[in-house]
C-alpha cells in the first residue's frame, strides 16, 4: 500500500560518491530523487537488480496475507481457549469449595445429633449407617452394611422395619413405630421416622432412617401404666365406698363398695 518492498538488511561498506556538492544543482538532485522512488517502488528495477547482483540472492519473498489472517485466528483461538479454561477452572473450585462446605455442614449436624441415622434399601439393606453411641447397635457398623435387617436384628423388629419401610414407599414417610431391641448394654426401645430418598427412576427406593432411643420415655410410661392399673385394682377392691366428681360436682366413677350402697 505504501510502495515498500520486503528486503534484507545488507551490511557492505562501500564509498559514497555524491552527484553534487552540497546545496547546488537542486534540479539535478530531485530528478536523481524521483527516478531512485520510481526504482524502488518496483522490484524488476534496475536498482533491485543491482541488490540481488550485490547480494547473491533474491529478495525475502513477501509473507502471504492469509498466513497472518491464520495467525491472528489461532491467537484469537488461543485467548478463547485460555478464557474457557480459566472460566471451568474456576467453575470446579467454586463447585469444590461448596461441596466442602455442605459436607462440613451435614458432619456437624449430624455430629449434634444424639440419633442413630441409617440409609436402608425397600428390602431393609443397610448401606449407610452413622451411631455417635455404637453400643446402641446390634452390630458393628461395618458388620451392618450390606447386611438386611431380617440377617441382624430379631424378628419382631425386623418385621417392625420392613412394615414401616413398605409405609414409607406409599406415602412418603414413617413415623410412631417401636421396636424393642435386646443388647449388651441391656433392654432397649427405639421410635423410628422414615423418610423415602429422592432417587434414579427404576432404581431400589433407599431411605433415611432416624432411631430415636426412646427405652427412659417407654420405662416411664409403662411405670404409669402400672401406677393407675394398682390405683384401680385398690379402687375397685377397696370395702370402702369411693366415688369420683370432676369440677362440676358431675359423678364420672365409683367402685364396687359404691354400688352396693343402692
Amino acid at each position: 500500500r505504501m510502495g515498500l518492498a520486503e528486503t534484507p538488511i545488507v551490511f557492505q561498506p562501500s564509498r559514497l560518491f555524491f552527484a553534487t556538492p552540497p546545496a547546488t544543482h537542486g534540479d539535478i538532485l530531485r530528478a536523481i530523487d524521483r527516478h531512485l522512488d520510481r526504482w524502488q517502488s518496483d522490484p524488476q528495477s534496475v536498482y533491485f537488480e543491482i541488490l540481488r547482483k550485490w547480494r547473491g540472492q533474491t529478495e525475502l519473498a513477501a509473507t502471504p496475507q492469509r498466513f497472518w489472517v491464520l495467525m491472528a485466528v489461532l491467537g484469537l483461538l488461543a485467548l478463547v481457549g485460555l478464557a474457557v479454561g480459566v472460566f471451568l477452572l474456576r467453575t470446579v473450585w467454586l463447585k469444590n469449595r461448596l461441596a466442602r462446605a455442605e459436607h462440613a455442614h451435614m458432619q456437624a449436624i449430624l455430629a449434634a445429633m444424639p440419633d442413630l441415622l441409617f440409609e436402608l434399601g425397600l428390602d431393609g439393606t443397610y448401606f449407610d449407617c452413622h451411631a455417635p453411641q455404637t453400643e446402641l447397635l446390634a452390630a458393628q457398623p461395618e458388620q451392618l452394611l450390606g447386611k438386611t435387617v431380617a440377617q441382624v436384628l430379631p424378628p419382631d423388629a425386623a418385621r417392625t422395619i420392613l412394615a414401616a419401610l413398605q409405609e414409607a414407599e406409599r406415602e412418603g414417610r414413617s413415623d410412631g413405630h417401636t421396636i424393642r431391641l435386646p443388647l449388651p448394654v441391656g433392654e432397649r426401645w427405639f421410635e423410628l421416622s422414615i423418610a423415602k430418598k429422592a432417587g434414579e427412576p427404576g432404581a431400589m427406593s433407599r431411605f433415611i432412617v432416624l432411631s430415636r432411643d426412646i427405652t427412659q420415655r417407654h420405662d416411664a410410661q409403662a411405670a404409669l401404666r402400672a401406677s393407675e392399673e394398682t390405683y384401680r385394682a385398690m379402687f375397685e377392691a377397696s370395702p370402702v365406698p369411693f366415688m369420683l366428681c370432676d369440677r362440676g360436682q358431675h359423678i364420672y366413677q365409683v367402685n364396687h363398695a359404691f354400688e352396693q350402697c343402692f
